[in-house]
């Protein structure tokens, strides 16, 4: 069993262990991920992918959920446990509210317009 969050999913695929396999990593850096490695069947919305022996998690918090599914797979009873001490909800997917705020801020022109726009708000509009 191998398994990884976040970046790692970076490491796994230069060896090759995910290719034809489903994976997933962060969202942000799914653009890159895809243009390197486009023999992995890639899906950066989902939390977890279990995919033959080889587990991938998603953004850095996600951690929390890979360790969860591990411990599931010896004693789903702990993990419900620990799970429950934490207050931790089962997720399946990565934030999408999250996506375009980051892809907004990322755009250099979208940055030159905010700061125009911001720099004429006291000039208000006319009918």
């Amino acid at each position: 069993m191998t398994a990884t969050a976040c970046i790692g999913a970076f490491v796994l695929a230069e060896t090759g262990l995910v290719d034809g396999e489903e994976a997933t990593t962060t969202w942000w850096l799914s653009p890159l991920f895809r243009q390197r490695y486009p023999r992995v069947r890639l899906d950066e919305s989902r939390i977890i992918v279990q995919s033959n022996a080889v587990v991938t998690a998603g953004a850095a918090l996600s951690h929390l959920d890979l360790a969860l599914v591990l411990i599931r797979r010896v004693s789903p009873e702990l993990a419900n446990l620990i799970a429950r001490y934490l207050v931790v909800d089962v997720r399946t997917s990565q934030s999408i509210d999250s996506i375009p705020d980051h892809l907004a801020n990322a755009d250099p022109l979208i940055q030159r317009f905010k700061r125009w726009a911001r720099g004429r708000l006291a000039e208000g509009t006319t009918p």
